[in-house]
């Protein structure tokens, strides 16, 4: 009799860029957040061989094998939140092992996301080999659970939620320990119309570590944050009205919040403001934590969103907004 071919499986995430509602979500605020089309593809293939093997060129020099025994000790370098995907399943329902290959479409500095991301299309390529598959919003809370569990209990979820499900999204995290994030999806800019357009500021920064200085700088509670989601929620407002002119200022607005928070540096609140001198551009701003990574620029064309990167001095990245979320992919072979 001809041997039982394996399960495989390929699962993709988009890349994310909040918008508003950094620092305030975390208190329980609003945050308005977009899907971009550059994307990180999980091939799942299970072996009958009892190990694992990971394929990722911009993660690892050359891949990875090990013992399945191994996903109960501690994680590889660079590899913590794949770890805990395979580690959560193990040992696997076919009895051997499983090949990973991570093909990511962008790279950490740009700050799309790609730990949350590689965890949203492991685990749905992992639920695909057993023929399951999550609502959407489910499976970014479980996403978001493992990630919090990585990293000792921090992080909202939005990114999560925003790879899940695509597209602009209002995002809440759970009210209650168990209840799901209120996700919200938001209509998106007209074909023709003004479009979100994302730039590279050149700078790497650390999130979390963002995190500890505001809120050294402003202990929770503060007024600040109803300020910031505040303007989540006008943002939201202005997106379901179509009114890209009023979600410009509103991405001004939050820019100066940024400077105000103390997480905008000087150099790059100039190249922002050189940035919003071109003709055809609505608002410019760093986008979620702030300090570096990527801005945001919402312009009418891609001519105005170069030109506003040209005068700030920033990289227009090759990505643009994306509706949609995780997608599971076929194999041509198939």
């Amino acid at each position: 009799m001809p041997t039982p071919q394996l399960p495989r499986a390929r699962s993709s995430a988009p890349g994310k860029l909040m918008l508003f509602g950094e620092y305030a979500v975390l208190e329980g605020h609003d945050a308005v957040t977009c899907a971009f089309d550059a994307r990180i593809t999980v091939t799942a293939e299970a072996l009958a061989e009892p190990v694992v093997v990971i394929d990722s060129p911009r993660i690892l020099s050359e891949p990875l094998r090990r013992p399945v025994e191994s996903l109960a000790g501690d994680a590889p370098s660079r590899l913590a939140f794949v770890w805990a995907c395979l580690a959560g399943r193990a040992p696997f329902p076919w009895g051997g092992g499983i090949a990973l290959h991570i093909d990511a479409g962008f790279p950490r500095e740009w700050g799309f996301g790609s730990s949350s991301a590689v965890t949203v299309a492991t685990l749905d390529a992992l639920d695909a080999l057993v023929g399951a598959q999550k609502d959407p919003v489910q499976l970014a809370a479980a996403a978001t659970g493992l990630i919090q569990r990585v990293q000792g209990g921090v992080g909202s979820g939005y990114d999560a939620a925003n790879q899940a499900v695509g597209g602009l999204i209002r995002y809440r995290m759970p009210r209650a320990p168990g209840a799901l994030p209120e996700v919200e999806r938001l209509p998106m800019p007209a074909a023709g119309g003004p479009t979100l357009f994302a730039a590279w500021t050149r700078d790497k920064v650390s999130t979390p570590s963002m995190v500890r200085a505001v809120r050294e700088r402003f202990p929770p509670g503060d007024a600040v944050y109803r300020e910031l989601g505040d303007l989540a929620r006008r943002a939201a407002d202005a997106a379901r009205a179509s009114q890209w002119d009023v979600m410009g200022s509103l991405l001004d607005e939050g820019q100066r919040l940024q400077e105000r928070l103390g997480t905008s540096p000087e150099a790059l609140s100039i190249a922002l403001r050189e940035a919003r001198k071109a003709d055809g551009v609505l608002g410019a701003k760093l986008t979620g934590a702030g300090g570096g990574d990527s801005a945001l620029i919402l312009a009418r064309d891609e001519a105005a969103a170069a030109k506003a990167c040209e005068l700030g001095r920033l990289i227009l990245l090759p990505s643009r907004p994306d509706s949609d979320g995780l997608r599971r992919l076929p194999f041509a072979d198939a």
